[in-house]
């Protein structure tokens, strides 16, 4: 009786640790908006898509920022730079999230900022007024693995 308990509880831990995996893929979408970021790819480096009725643009490797936080990671692109007058960022909020075999694919909900910062050839402290300002978008968001 002792042995088959042993087995039983060893069985329980494994299946346990090995059920869960940190995504590696998000799909998001929102008011004419859509965005897929991956952690990694085919290459080995992230890619982040953005689709609007404007067009297309995808950006990968280094051209990513990406920064912890308490809310997950801030994962932004430069979409528009104009020297000594403004730089254009995009920043999705990607939370940690763990799929399984029982939750492949996990919803939730996310933003993504425009955010314009003035600029000068001085530096921030030539800016007269509000130096960054952000726009917000609501996204529903999928979290899945893919195997690269």
């Amino acid at each position: 009786m002792r042995v088959k308990l042993i087995a039983v509880l060893s069985l329980m831990s494994i299946s346990a640790y090995a059920e869960a995996v940190p995504a590696n893929s998000y799909e998001c979408r929102g008011a004419g908006i859509s965005v897929s970021y991956a952690t990694t790819s085919f290459t080995g480096e992230p890619i982040l898509m953005l689709t609007t009725p404007a067009g297309s643009l995808s950006q990968s490797g280094e051209q990513i920022s990406i920064q912890d936080t308490v809310l997950g990671k801030l994962v932004s692109i430069v979409t528009e730079l104009t020297p000594d007058l403004s730089t254009e960022t995009l920043t999705l909020i990607v939370p940690d999230v763990n799929v399984a075999d029982t939750a492949p694919r996990v919803r939730f909900n996310s933003e993504l900022f425009t955010t314009t910062t003035h600029t000068s050839i001085g530096g921030p402290v030539l800016v007269t007024g509000l130096v960054q300002n952000s726009k917000s978008k609501k996204l529903s968001c999928k979290a899945s693995l893919l195997a690269y």
